[in-house]
């Protein structure tokens, strides 16, 4: 992966440590649910680089098209549970 997607996997893997469990931690908790009191629901982690297919979706359309472009996967949205990724 190029060097200018490098800050994309930092946030990625600050974003996935920060939801993990920790032993370290009263009660094995995370740190979101450490510093926040809410338990983090994420059951979306995929590595990070593989590869993956987005659906076009356009607009004023239905049904997204049934064509996939294939993508690389950069990292997790931090406004939304969706992907961020490299078309």
């Amino acid at each position: 992966m190029a060097r200018t997607f490098w800050g994309e996997f930092i946030m990625s893997s600050t974003y996935v440590r920060n939801h993990l469990l920790y032993s370290s931690l009263p009660y094995d908790m995370s740190p979101m649910e450490a510093a926040f009191g809410t338990v983090p629901v994420d059951l979306r982690y995929r590595t990070l680089g593989c590869d993956c297919y987005t659906m076009l979706d356009i607009e004023g359309q239905d049904k997204p098209l049934i064509k996939a472009n294939p993508s690389t996967l950069l990292g997790y949205s931090m406004e939304s549970l969706s992907y961020r990724v490299r078309i």
